[in-house]
């Protein structure tokens, strides 16, 4: 099957041809009349990646030690909201996880969300996977590779993680974060550099070898066996391609244009109802969370905004928080061989849980390595099951 890369901006798409080696015979279009019969079809029959601005995407690898996605899907916001420009409700947060309880995460505005949606469906177009542009360069140790896109500079930094700035402002972006000791290290990588206007790129490579950066041409940007596989369609974004040529109203006669605009009346219906229900749902999730974390409330108006409110009043540096302990949990977790969390539960910086592991080794484990930092793990129960050992423990701040 051939693969289609679909780049959106501002002024329209491109799409190119994705092969073992490169993107190939990529044709630029600002209106979807351009788009002729030909190409339409093998669209329809190709596998469809876009590629969305990565300066409109929050990109993150979480440590989160919770193997059902419900759990995690319910914990990531409460990671990431100091990192959130705008209000928790109006961000699509898409998520992977990985093995070890990594959790790879893009935050993307629902706005943004829905501009690029209606932009597909003008090109009559059904994509399979939706990523940042960053993420879809290369990534290899020692290696920066950078695409200059429409005046952006794209950056791929590591296996999950990439940003874009302006051109312009590369340089001296690099040169800060070496000296933070930020996600460029000290030890001064070769950069790898392509664009789509040859004047701009060439002007930024003098910049960056005047300022001390090695940098060679990029012959490859993207390959077939490099995408990362992570998709921000997700949920409500979710495209099912079953449709194939029907889903265009001009390929229908004017009674299936109006069976078809019967059918999403209902769906509008249909998943604004579910919406409703989902939205629901977490709130709920949220009451319980806000209600173990904070006792003493009698009142809950908004779950919402009052666990955004009780999170700023703790504070990003609370050590007795539940972020805090979670993350501490992680690391011993996975050198006791890990394990299942089943549930858990946070009261007054007590974080309570119920794991299964191997056998009682594990639990050991786990004890001297929280021990070793600022963690108490208390073991409330033990009880010998069919795949192992099920401990119900407790981990607070240690008190001298």
């Amino acid at each position: 099957m051939s693969h289609a890369i679909i780049t959106i901006n501002a002024e329209g798409l491109s799409i190119g041809w994705l092969t073992e080696n490169a993107v190939e015979s990529v044709r630029r279009f600002d209106d979807p009349a351009q788009l002729d019969d030909a190409l339409l079809r093998r669209l329809d029959q190709a596998r469809q990646t876009v590629l969305v601005p990565t300066e409109d995407c929050l990109i993150r690898r979480l440590q989160l030690p919770l193997r059902n996605d419900k759990q995690i899907e319910t914990a990531i916001p409460f990671a990431l909201e100091d990192q959130l420009v705008g209000e928790l409700e109006d961000e699509h947060i898409a998520f992977a996880s990985r093995s070890g309880g990594t959790v790879d995460t893009v935050t993307v505005s629902h706005a943004r969300m829905r501009d690029w949606r209606e932009s597909l469906d003008r090109y009559a177009l059904s994509p399979d996977v939706m990523m940042p542009l960053a993420l879809a360069l290369p990534h290899e140790e020692g290696l920066i590779h950078i695409l200059i896109e429409r005046g952006m500079a794209h950056v791929r930094l590591g296996d999950f993680a990439g940003f874009a700035v302006e051109a312009h402002d590369l340089v001296d972006w690099l040169s800060l974060a070496q000296k933070d000791g930020g996600d460029v290290g000290e030890d001064v990588p070769e950069l790898a550099l392509a664009g789509d206007d040859t004047d701009v790129t060439a002007d930024l490579a003098t910049r960056l070898v005047s300022a001390g950066w090695s940098v060679r041409d990029a012959q490859t940007q993207m390959s077939e066996r490099r995408l990362v596989d992570f998709n921000l369609l997700q949920r409500t974004y979710k495209i099912d391609r079953q449709g194939g040529d029907a889903a265009r109203g001009w390929r229908w006669l004017a009674v299936g244009v109006l069976l078809l605009g019967a059918l999403e009346i209902g769906y509008m219906a249909w998943d604004n109802s579910r919406l409703q229900a989902r939205s629901d749902d977490m709130a709920d999730k949220i009451k319980a969370v806000y209600l173990a974390a904070n006792p003493q409330a009698t009142r809950i108006v908004n779950p919402r905004a009052q666990m955004k409110h009780l999170l700023a009043s703790r504070g990003p540096n609370d050590d007795k928080g539940f972020l805090a302990l979670l993350n501490d949990f992680a690391d011993s977790f996975v050198q006791a061989d890990g394990g299942e969390i089943s549930r858990l539960s946070f009261n007054q910086g007590r974080l309570d849980m119920d794991v299964r592991v191997n056998d009682v080794s594990a639990v050991e484990k786990l004890k001297v390595g929280l021990d070793a930092g600022n963690v108490e793990l208390t073991v409330l129960s033990l009880n010998s099951v069919e795949r192992g050992i099920e401990a119900h423990i407790r981990l607070e701040e240690f008190t001298q």
